[in-house]
């Protein structure tokens, strides 16, 4: 994300009550270095899917993370660890001695505390890594996208492998196909599937989905809605009874 020029009141990183802040080279330098960065976009993209996942990677590495290579594995394959698979198991034939049997529990307990030490920083790293991409490496348009879908909440948010599945759907889709409709397609699904959540309340719930509605209208506008209501029991009970020019009369 690009940083704010930084002001004399409430800057951050000088004086923050106030006082003179001055922007360093080396914040020049980072802002535009911001700039030329990649990012993914969901249509039409500058930069293919394959040169921002580079960058992206490039970036992880220089994060800090405990275990990265983890995190950039996954990456590349799009799919997470296979943490069963990867389980430390005590491998005895029946034919070692007792100083054997004991060397492999404790080269057992060794490599399971390694095992979970990985597997919770892994866990940690997701969180990172999915702001990390929603932050520095997606353009607002992706963003937008990628909150619309009906189940960001289940399965995106906080899943940088899931989310990275999404984009390369998003870009791989744009290329190929019309995009409107697919979209189109997503705010009727968002729409229909709008149910309330277990901390909302009931004014809460019915702005979401009026705002899902407004969305919906949008992009349809609203003559379907004649269309569906003439269709209608009721409609033609009502024009048989008071015969009128039509919907807008009602």
């Amino acid at each position: 994300m690009t940083r704010r020029n930084q002001s004399t009141r409430g800057v951050r990183g000088g004086n923050r009550f106030g006082g003179n802040c001055q922007t360093s080279g080396n914040s020049q330098n980072t802002k535009k270095k911001e700039k030329r960065s990649p990012k993914y976009h969901p249509s039409d993209p500058d930069f293919p899917y394959a040169d921002v996942t580079r960058s992206l990677i490039e970036r992880i590495g220089m994060e800090g993370l405990e275990y990265p290579q983890i995190m950039i594995s996954s990456i590349k394959e799009l799919n997470e660890p296979d943490w069963d698979g990867l389980k430390p198991k005590l491998d005895l034939t029946g034919q070692e001695d007792e100083i054997e049997n004991e060397a492999k529990k404790e080269e057992l307990k060794t490599e399971s505390v390694e095992y979970h030490r990985q597997k919770r920083y892994w866990s940690k790293a997701k969180w990172h890594v999915h702001s990390l991409i929603m932050e520095s490496f997606v353009t607002s348009k992706m963003k937008d996208k990628i909150l619309q879908e009906v189940d960001y909440n289940e399965k995106i948010e906080g899943d940088p492998i899931e989310l990275l599945r999404r984009i390369n759907k998003f870009m791989t889709t744009s290329d190929v196909t019309d995009w409107e409709p697919i979209t189109l397609w997503e705010v009727l699904q968002k729409w229909l599937n709008c149910c309330q959540k277990g901390n909302e309340t009931v004014i809460e719930y019915c702005k979401r989905f009026e705002e899902c509605a407004t969305t919906v209208l949008s992009f349809m506008g609203d003559s379907w809605l004649d269309v569906f209501a003439s269709k209608t029991t009721v409609y033609h009970e009502i024009e048989n009874n008071h015969p009128t020019n039509g919907l807008s009369d009602r």
